[in-house]
């Protein structure tokens, strides 16, 4: 059962008022379980406010609950506020997601993945959500889209050595190797890089 101040954090996630939380000086865990919360429920105005209050994100992370609130809930707009603040798009990755391009790849967030590749994220940088970069669920995911390939091609995809081209052959998916070729016409098709096809 969730405790009264769970049942408070979540409140005060999703309204913004912070007042039954914050009798002082906040503390950090709380911040960040806010920050998770803010980013999840999307609710732009409360995390900008978490900012002002002393929340931060660190560096570099793995599994750090504000990019996973911003991961859960695909908002380009706290995605802004989390770049507003100091965050490397390049520095953060979730064992269970992976990164932002990941997530767009499997759920078919186009616009999200070209905001962050607008904002920095490198395409050759990709961090995988079960063996597979974002380039692979854009193939071979719940939403395949060849849109999606193009747009990590035209902001620096670098096919070789990722087993991308191989997977395109083996899908038969001709669109997307024709793209991988004519991106990079010194291609080996011949490459021996494993990628995991659905099931694997």
């Amino acid at each position: 059962m969730a405790s009264k101040l769970d049942k408070d954090i979540l409140s005060a996630a999703r309204s913004g008022d912070f007042t039954l939380i914050f009798s002082s000086v906040p503390s950090p865990e709380i911040l960040s379980e806010l920050g998770y919360l803010t980013g999840r429920y999307n609710n732009l105005t409360a995390l900008e406010r978490l900012f002002t209050l002393g929340l931060t994100t660190p560096p570099e992370s793995e599994n750090n609950p504000i990019f996973h609130g911003a991961l859960e809930s695909e908002s380009i707009p706290i995605f802004q506020a989390l770049l507003n603040n100091g965050f490397n798009l390049n520095n953060h990755w979730s064992e269970s997601l992976g990164d932002g391009l990941v997530v767009a790849a499997m759920r078919g967030n186009i616009p999200l993945a070209r905001f962050l590749l607008e904002n920095g994220q490198d395409p050759n940088n990709g961090s995988s959500s079960g063996d597979r970069e974002a380039i692979i669920w854009a193939m071979v995911g719940d939403f395949p889209s060849l849109e999606f390939i193009k747009l990590m091609l035209r902001y620096g995809f670098k096919t070789q050595g990722t087993g991308a081209a191989i997977a395109a052959a083996e899908l038969g998916n001709l669109e997307a190797l024709k793209l991988f070729v004519e991106a990079d016409r010194d291609l080996d098709l011949e490459e021996k890089i494993i990628w995991h096809a659905v099931g694997d």
